[in-house]
């Protein structure tokens, strides 16, 4: 077996790896590189295979570092399978459409400084259609179910407790004489955290690719964040103030709203307007809702008491 790295690996961004199991090459995310001006040069270069020498991908979650240059590979060619858990297949969509926006904006406002310059036209990275046309290509792996690939090559996707969906990957190559297991993290998650499950405990791995972005401090899980969001906000309330929390809309919207949800349903906190500003987090919410089933005990036991955790009296999206 050959493993190669296209990206995240010495950086943050870019997640891609792909495993040549001699059976079979499998590719392990394909992210966008963000961040400085030379991480955009690497979007147009770093997918320097041919799409038609890989047979699979696996995606470990709908981060954009992690799924963001699908539609290019898709456009360069590649038309096999895409596998992802049922809320990664429902949530990646959101994600290159929204990407897709901020494509086009990024090449109008770079064309506009290199004409200037008397430079060329800058295309995106990828339009609509090649969002589209990836979407048709996605295919869901409920947790914790073995696929064979092929008679040599079988996959599955265990919690990762990071966003909705989000996955370790664990690969069993099997030969004539010995069966290697290799195991890619993905981006692993706190735990306890609030909704999601906390990361499975992957029991076996000859090899273990392993994302280490923050492997090198100290977590306090004694902190209450509930209570520390509580404080802040009873403090505004009464003085008519405003809390502004920027936040990612995937995942980090979810949690914001679901700890408000409590504080409001338990009447600890009372005549707060609460509006989520953002297209893409609305429709993030309406995946998480439709996706119970990647949720932990409590967050279940909420729904099924009848409590939709991202509706609450004052919310407007």
């Amino acid at each position: 077996m050959n493993l190669q790295f296209y990206g995240a690996a010495g950086q943050v961004t870019g997640s891609c790896m792909v495993l040549n199991t001699g059976r079979g090459r499998l590719m392990v995310d394909c992210g966008m590189f963000q961040g400085q001006h030379e991480n955009d040069e690497r979007n147009y270069s770093s997918l320097n295979f041919s799409p038609c020498d890989i047979d699979w991908v696996v995606l470990t979650h709908a981060h954009i570092d992690h799924s963001g240059l699908l539609p290019r590979f898709v456009k360069l060619g590649y038309r096999g399978p895409i596998y992802g858990t049922p809320a990664t297949v429902d949530l990646t969509p959101l994600m290159l459409l929204d990407s897709v926006q901020i494509q086009k904006y990024d090449s109008d406002w770079r064309t506009k400084k290199n004409i200037r310059r008397g430079g060329p036209k800058i295309d995106p990275l990828y339009c609509k259609d090649d969002a589209l046309a990836t979407q048709k290509l996605l295919k869901p792996i409920p947790y914790g179910e073995w696929l064979e690939l092929n008679r040599y090559v079988k996959i599955r996707l265990l919690e990762a407790g990071h966003i909705l969906g989000s996955a370790s990957l664990q690969v069993k190559v099997r030969t004539a004489e010995t069966e290697t297991v290799v195991v890619f993290s993905g981006d692993v998650g706190n735990r306890p955290v609030p909704i999601l499950r906390d990361p499975a405990v992957i029991e076996k791995a000859d090899v273990l690719v392993l994302e280490s972005t923050y492997g090198n401090r100290l977590h306090d899980y004694a902190v209450d964040h509930r209570d520390l969001l509580k404080n802040i906000l009873m403090e505004a309330v009464p003085k008519r103030g405003k809390v502004i929390i920027p936040s990612f809309a995937v995942g980090r919207v979810q949690e914001v709203l679901y700890e408000i949800n409590y504080l409001v349903e338990n009447k600890i906190l009372q005549g707060m307007s609460t509006f989520v500003d953002s297209p893409l987090a609305t429709e993030v919410s309406n995946v998480y809702m439709r996706h119970t089933e990647a949720y932990d005990k409590e967050a279940q036991d909420l729904v099924k008491s009848g409590d939709d955790p991202f509706e609450f009296p004052g919310l407007k999206y």
